[in-house]
């Protein structure tokens, strides 16, 4: 049987069931409407029947009443009986000689009290009527429906079938063919040899159908076959790529971090030095020389410290501390720090005045804004840089406008990145080393705030962090105690580190802030000290990386356990390695960075001895 014969048979059994169906529901609501009004009819028969009854009852004319129901009864054809029934008792009755059963339609025989309005009902009318008419009207409509079910079946039939050869046989050969060059031309490609014809020979479409399906599906599978085992070829190069890309980073981190800590060694000496310069001179001719080393070491500092910065982030050692920030207040900063330099550059600075306030991380948010100014004042040579805020419902935008270079959009996803820089072919690095933005955008994304830039070549830069507002914020002023040099401090430190220059540059910086010092060049050295000294030591300054795989922590500790009291402590690092920035930091101890700034050594000094009470 062909599948057009099938499907035929399939759709005049659907039909055939559909129009049964729809003849049932068609014959059943014209016999539900027939007894619906053979219904309405009878009881308004009954009810004019008992309207009637009513005199001839309490007349008690039951002669009279006998000879209307007959004539009543004669009148309506499809009346069986009429019975009128008075407490119980048959009065009067008529009825035909049918023996059909017929329908009973009950309606009480009342009387209404005219002056009262009472109601009594003293009596009842059984009527019953014939259904054969009815039967009747319910035959002639079956068969008409019948009819017409089978005219419409006919007419459906012919037009499915008509569908079903134009249309759907039609694409299913189609399918079929292109399976078969779907299928010919995956075979090919998994280089398996086809049997042509072989699906041709059946004639039932559905077969034919079948078997070039398979034969597809057997050829897919193959082909994937060969095409997993490429992809399985070329994800183990990827993977190898990738870890030789990683080792690659790993050993460039290290590197930078190894060269980083080697070289904030020299410049921690040279800057403490020039620390005690800047204090000791008083030479109006060497002023300008100290001052010029002054800003050479600053350069070279901001440089190391945007270095830390990365390997921070890297580490995963900073964790924001979330206030409420008033915006005026780091405006108020900045603007302070950048004026001069614009003031040099011949820029026009310019911070429009908010009083806005957020949460966020004061420190870090003051230090994204540094990285965009910074930014700003550098691409910039000659117009202005302004910065202020803009509402946006909720949140509000702290812009840096500059009339800088500009960026070209191609660049616009770049500028973030490290080590990318725009206009710097000269790589001249008091422009900085293309790490600015990447911090800014690393931190900002660390506190949740988003980061976002606007730029036309040759006409300037927009950046922008969005920062959500609030009303209220808790003041703070903290005061500055820095001690000024030649002031006499009379407390004891011990000086941990294992490199000479940097012991005797620490001891004469503090030793102008009037410290007493003890130096030390390891822990070993430092216990020896302790245990001769007549006085216990109110601090302990360490280099964290010491020789011999020694510590500054560990060496704190040592140091600590000798005394009979608790000895505060100060860690110093040169290191950009993100493990042992990671590790420095969960010492316990205060962390300071190489090069450390005399004046941020000296008031971290003071804080932890007034801590300890030792101030």
């Amino acid at each position: 049987m062909s599948l057009s014969t099938r499907i035929t048979a399939i759709i005049s059994l659907a039909l055939t069931l559909l129009m049964f169906v729809f003849g049932w529901f068609s014959v059943h609501d014209e016999k539900t409407i027939l007894e619906g009004l053979l219904t309405k009819h009878g009881n308004a028969l009954a009810k004019v029947v008992s309207d009637f009854s009513v005199d001839l009852l309490l007349l008690e004319d039951y002669p009279v009443l006998e000879t209307v129901l007959k004539s009543f009864a004669q009148r309506e054809d499809n009346v069986l009986s009429i019975e009128v029934t008075h407490n119980d008792n048959l009065i009067a009755a008529y009825r035909k000689a049918d023996t059909e059963p017929g329908v009973l339609f009950v309606s009480p025989v009342e009387f209404r009290d005219p002056q009262s309005g009472i109601q009594t009902q003293f009596g009842e009318v059984n009527l019953r009527l014939s259904q054969v008419d009815n039967r009747n009207i319910i035959a002639a409509r079956t068969q008409q429906i019948l009819f017409h079910t089978l005219v419409a079946f006919i007419a459906l039939l012919l037009i499915m079938t008509l569908i079903l050869r134009k249309t759907i046989l039609k694409r299913i050969n189609k399918l079929a063919q292109r399976m078969e060059t779907v299928s010919t031309e995956v075979g090919m490609q998994a280089g398996m040899k086809l049997s042509p014809g072989a699906a041709a020979a059946n004639k039932d479409e559905l077969d034919i159908l079948g078997n070039r399906f398979d034969e597809m599906v057997k050829n897919v599978q193959q082909h994937n076959e060969i095409l997993q085992k490429e992809v399985a070829s070329r994800t183990t190069d990827l993977q190898e790529a990738k870890e030789t890309a990683e080792r690659s980073n790993v050993a460039k981190s290290r590197f930078l971090a190894a060269a980083s800590h080697d070289l904030r060694q020299p410049l921690q000496a040279l800057s403490l030095y020039t620390g005690v310069l800047e204090i000791k001179v008083n030479d109006p001719d060497m002023s300008p020389v100290v001052d010029h080393i002054s800003s050479g070491i600053q350069v070279m500092r901001d440089m190391l410290n945007t270095l830390l910065d990365v390997s921070r982030l890297d580490a995963g050692v900073i964790v924001p501390e979330i206030n409420q920030v008033a915006i005026a207040e780091i405006f108020d900063e900045l603007g302070t720090e950048f004026h001069n330099l614009a003031l040099d550059k011949g820029i026009s600075f310019r911070i429009c005045k908010s009083s806005l306030q957020t949460e966020s991380d004061p420190v870090l948010l003051g230090r994204i804004l540094r990285n965009l100014i910074s930014n700003a004042l550098h691409y910039t040579e000659h117009g202005k840089v302004l910065i202020g805020c803009r509402r946006h419902g909720r949140m509000f935008r702290v812009e840096v406008y500059d009339t800088g270079i500009g960026i070209s959009a191609d660049q616009l996803d770049e500028i973030f990145e490290d080590f990318h820089q725009v206009g710097n072919v000269a790589r001249n690095r008091r422009l900085g080393l293309g790490l600015g933005l990447a911090i800014a955008k690393g931190m900002a994304d660390l506190l949740g705030h988003r980061l976002s830039v606007s730029s036309l070549p040759g006409k300037g830069s927009c950046f922008a962090i969005e920062l959500p507002s609030i009303r209220t914020i808790q003041d703070t002023d903290e005061d500055n105690n820095l001690p000024q040099p030649g002031t006499r401090q009379q407390a004891c430190l011990l000086v941990i580190d294992d490199e000479q220059d940097i012991l005797d540059s620490l001891k004469a910086l503090l030793e102008v802030y009037g410290y007493r010092v003890i130096t030390a060049l390891s822990e070993h050295h430092a216990l020896q000290h302790i245990r001769h000294l007549t006085e216990e030591p109110d601090l302990i300054i360490a280099d964290y990386r010491l020789r011999e795989g020694q510590n500054g922590s560990d060496a704190i500790i040592a140091a600590s356990n000798a005394c009979n009291t608790k000895v505060p402590g100060i860690l110093l690092t040169g290191d950009t390695d993100p493990e042992r920035i990671a590790s420095a930091n969960h010492s316990g101890f205060s962390l300071l960075h190489k090069p450390v700034d005399p004046a941020i050594l000296v008031a971290t000094i003071q804080e932890q001895l007034a801590n300890a009470g030792k101030d």
